[in-house]
């Protein structure tokens, strides 16, 4: 399946590109990099393991000092990216997979691990597309380090969602978006002194049925009674809607699962009832918590309890990224067509949504960070997007 861009080298080009087009400016660093591919992903083809198109950047005309870089119409703002990078591998010494050569490996500094086989990830993404629900393994059947993309059914590939012009996906069938609404929201600033810090694990906090939210096996549509008799408090809007759900034991509404950002959101309320003024989230960066992943001895690993995962997520894939499989809109979007970068904007929405509910309490949001190692790990680990 072909993709649909065109590529833009100027700015007038840019005014006459199709207001129905997204003008995207791609933009990587690499100092050592000897060429630079753009890698496009339409979902289907993420899926299989290939990319739909790739551009092979020019050194002339898309390179300035040592960030590569291409401005593209693209016509299909579902797409997805990456970037196959070649250059020195210190591993393999000459010219190969790594698209180094003899000279340019023996002259550079040691640590250098091009591998142009590899479709890397953008470090300033602020969406990671993937997995859509937490736990479950990569598609089966295919060849993965082989003809397929990806190391293995617990490491797919992964790409990048599209940024997009006018803000970040409100509608829900990832048709024009309109630019997300603070209404003027800013960080409380609350004097350090003065902080009660709830410290929760977004996934964990409401992963218990007794939290009121429907499993990743549920339907969207469950009983409002029983959604509503789950909230240990409610504002005026949500009582209203408790007392007509009693009226009609029948009548639905959209609950979030259960581990996500819009779930914690539904419980805020509670939090700020126990005089908290401040949540520290541990790790809500990308992150894949089936690195470690193993089937539990005595168990058929069919359980979510009979496998190994990385449930405390201090292994970072996406410093910019929200971690996708903690969204209810992102699980969502993977039993609809458009389930691209429009997923990726939806995740983004929904974590602001979060913060923004958040400050309206009067709740600081803290994010706890590791930086001093990533998902890439020492030099054994596998080439994501920092190296």
């Amino acid at each position: 399946m072909g993709a649909s861009v065109a590529v833009v080298q100027s700015g007038d080009q840019a005014k006459e590109a199709s207001s129905k087009s997204l003008i995207v400016n791609f933009a990587v660093f690499s100092s050592a990099a000897t060429s630079v591919r753009l890698c496009l992903f339409t979902r289907a083809d993420l899926d299989a393991g290939r990319t739909t198109a790739e551009l092979e950047l020019d050194p002339i005309l898309n390179r300035t000092g040592d960030v590569w870089h291409a401005m593209l119409e693209v016509e299909d703002a579902e797409l997805m990216y990456g970037y196959r990078m070649s250059g020195p591998n210190q591993e393999k010494g000459g010219e190969g997979e790594g698209g180094g050569d003899a000279s340019s490996s023996s002259s550079s500094p040691p640590g250098h691990r091009f591998d142009e086989t590899v479709v890397l990830l953008d470090p300033y993404a602020t969406s990671i597309i993937g997995r859509s629900k937490f736990g479950e393994l990569g598609p089966e059947g295919l060849d993965y380090g082989g003809q397929a993309l990806g190391l293995a059914r617990t490491w797919p590939q992964a790409a990048c969602g599209l940024p997009f012009a006018a803000g970040d996906g409100s509608s829900s069938d990832g048709g024009e978006a309109a630019p997300f609404d603070w209404e003027g929201d800013r960080p409380l600033k609350i004097p350090m002194s003065d902080l009660v810090i709830y410290e929760m694990h977004v996934r964990g906090f409401t992963a218990h049925p007794s939290a009121g939210f429907r499993s990743e096996t549920e339907g969207e549509e469950v009983s409002s009674s029983s959604s509503s008799s789950s909230s240990s408090s409610s504002s005026s809007s949500s009582s209203s809607s408790s007392s007509s759900s009693s009226s009609s034991s029948s009548s639905t509404s959209t609950t979030p699962l259960r581990g996500t950002y819009a779930a914690l959101t539904e419980k805020l309320d509670y939090i700020s009832s126990l005089g908290v003024n401040a949540i520290e989230l541990l790790p809500v960066h990308e992150f894949n918590e089936l690195e470690y992943y193993a089937i539990l001895p005595g168990s058929d690993g069919q359980e979510s309890n009979a496998i190994r995962l990385n449930y405390w997520g201090y292994s970072t894939v996406g410093f910019f990224a929200p971690m996708a499989r903690f969204s209810s809109s992102a699980a969502a979007s993977s039993s609809k067509a458009k389930s691209g970068s429009s997923a990726g904007r939806a995740v983004i929405r929904e974590f602001k949504e979060m913060v923004k509910a958040c400050h309206a309490r009067g709740i600081e949001v803290i994010l706890d960070v590791v930086f001093n190692h990533t998902a890439e790990g020492n030099e054994k680990g596998p080439s994501l997007s920092f190296r």
